[in-house]
Formats: C-alpha cells, structure tokens, sequence
C-alpha cells in the first residue's frame, strides 16, 4: 500500500510467500566509484576452464596493482548476456563462472606465471551457473606483490559472451593479453625417434617456451564427457570451488610422464611430472638455439606420447621450426594464423 512519504511497513510471511519465491541479497555498490568495465568472448583460444585444467593460464587475465600503502579494496563483478526475454521461460540456462586471484611466486608477471606451482591462490569462489556472480577482494598494501585475476568458466572450451567489472579507487586494472604473443606452435609425439626444434630471432629478445603432454594439446579433457550445462531457472547449481591447497591438488595438472626441455648451450633442467612446463631462454641476435623436448621412461615398444611446443615472446620475428638432421624428420608446423605446413627431410 503507497503511502504519501513513502517509508517501510511489513507484511506476513504466509502473504509475502504468495507472490514471491526468491529473495536476492545485493551489495550496494561503491560510491563515487567508476568501475572499469570489459566485455569479452570465451572463445577456443581463451576458455581454459578453472584451475583444475592445464590449460587455466589461456583464460582472461587481469593485473591488480594497489597505488596505496593501505590495503585496497577491490569489488568484482562478472555477468552473462541476460537471457530473460530471449528465452522460453523455464529453459534460461547460464554457464558456471566465476573468479581466482592469484600472487605469482615469481618477482616477474609473464605467461608463465599462471603454471602449476608458480603461483598461490588467494581468493577463490564458488562457480554458479547464475546470470550475475560478485568476489570482494582485499588487497595488502603498495608493498607487497601485485596480484593475477583471472576470469574463467569451470570447464575449458566453454564458448559465450561475458561482461566484468572492477570497483576500486585505488587499484589499477590492466588487462594482459598473452594470447597475442604467441608465436609459433608445434605438434609431434615422442617414439623412437628423437624431435629436434631450432629458434631463432633476429634481435636479441626473451622468449617463452611451453612444453605440454597429451593428446591434444594443452586442453587434456574431452569436453563432450562434461556434465551437461542446461539447468532451468530453479535449478541454481554450484559445480566446484577454485580452493585447494595448492594447484597439484587437481589431476588434471599432473601428467602421465616425466618431460623436460633441453636447450643447447645451458644445464638442462630436472625431469617435472606437470602436465606443462615452461623455460624462459634469451636468445642472442641471429643465433640458433637447439630445442630438444624429452620424455622419461618411455619403453622402445609402447605407443607414441603426442606433445606441443608452444613459443610467446614481445618480438614478432621470433621463428621455430623443425631442425634439419640425418635421418627422416616429420613433423607438423602451424603458426598463429592457423596455417599448416609438412616438413619432410632425407
């Protein structure tokens, strides 16, 4: 009942239930405060699913720097197109998204520090197949390390629109976009033959070199075996928690074999049971460096282990390709532009 000067009255709960069933709790937002707002697409190079897939540093990344020696405060909002008035009533269904702020362990931010083991997980939440979800973040102070969010559904080859907003007054917001230094991407497997690979670059430049194991590339897990995503409106689901104790917690960072990179010209590294590992190489100006990727363990008679061998480095010039040796090499070249080219040798 409207009043003249408006106000609050109540009402029974048996009278409230009769045209009402749900009731949403809402954080005003932050006055004065104008959020930095991005609408982006998952798509087949940037849906890596949550942290429990290897392929979780593919996802939109977000570098939050606090500009204050007092702790900052950061509100996050992540949405889905609003289905209401597009879909049959009943049938809305959203797919599970949601947060994770990271700290690397390293003093450098690079595509490498979203790896198994090279970071510490400091807010996590909940992932809800809702139209809307929200993560309050505190931050320490100017100090300390600045922090990695990273937006991303559960499950990896999830491919749908979304809208992010960040509140804060004084922290900034950068988006990293490690996608566009990719390079140069190489598919073989490890049999009885030993896979060979040359980089090289023009100028002197820092190049990143990912090494993953399985049968497709860096996204392990077939995603026709997910459990469906169509919920109704009522059926309000949460289908994992982003916390765990560390990112080994996950199987699905945890390959089947022991791998490692070789570079020509420096002590290799010790073998790593991670489903991808990363080495960071500097290369001098018009120098080859030999790339040999190694398998431990593998039996003379057993199947081949497919790997991919991915390049991200600033400089564009940057060139890998398979090393011309004796013997017979195959192997398959496909660059950023989706091209594919055979090299076959005598």
């Amino acid at each position: 009942e409207e009043t003249r000067d408006g106000g609050v009255f109540t009402i029974p709960a048996r009278e409230f239930v009769k045209s009402f069933d749900v009731i949403n709790v809402c954080r005003v937002e932050m006055v004065g405060v104008v959020p930095y707002t991005i609408r982006g697409t998952f798509t087949e190079k940037n849906s890596g699913g949550s942290r429990g897939f290897v392929s979780f540093r593919h996802n939109p990344v977000f570098l939050l720097t606090p500009l204050t020696d007092a702790p900052s405060r950061v509100q996050l909002v992540v949405s889905h197109h609003d289905q209401r008035g597009y879909v049959k009533p009943g049938t809305i269904s959203y797919n599970p998204i949601g947060f994770t702020v990271v700290r690397p362990r390293g003093s450098d931010i690079s595509p490498a520090s979203l790896l198994p083991n090279c970071y510490d997980v400091t807010h996590g939440m909940t992932f809800w197949n809702k139209r809307e979800v929200a993560l309050d973040v505190e931050l320490p102070p100017l100090q300390q390390m600045a922090h990695l969010c990273v937006i991303s559904t559960y499950y990896p080859g999830i491919f749908c629109e979304f809208a992010a907003s960040f509140y804060c007054s004084n922290v900034e917001v950068k988006e990293l976009d490690w996608v566009t230094l990719r390079r140069a991407t190489l598919r073989g497997s490890w049999d009885a033959t030993q896979k060979h690979y040359v980089l090289k670059s023009p100028v002197q430049c820092k190049v990143f070199v990912f090494l993953c194991q399985g049968a497709s590339g860096c996204l392990l897990r077939n995603v026709s075996s997910f459990p469906p995503m169509f919920y109704s409106k009522k059926t309000v689901r949460r289908v994992g928690r982003s916390r765990a104790k560390s990112p080994t917690d996950f199987p699905g960072t945890v390959g089947k074999h022991e791998i490692r990179i070789e570079v020509s010209g420096r002590k290799p590294q010790r073998y790593s049971t991670q489903t991808e590992i990363c080495e960071i190489i500097s290369i001098p100006a018009d120098t080859e460096v030999k790339l040999t990727p190694k398998v431990r363990g593998l039996e003379v008679d057993a199947d081949p282990v497919p790997f991919e061998i991915s390049v991200y480095s600033h400089c564009t010039s940057v060139t890998l390709t398979p090393a011309r040796e004796e013997g017979r090499i195959h192997a398959d070249w496909k660059s950023t532009n989706h091209n594919s080219v055979s090299y076959k040798n005598q």
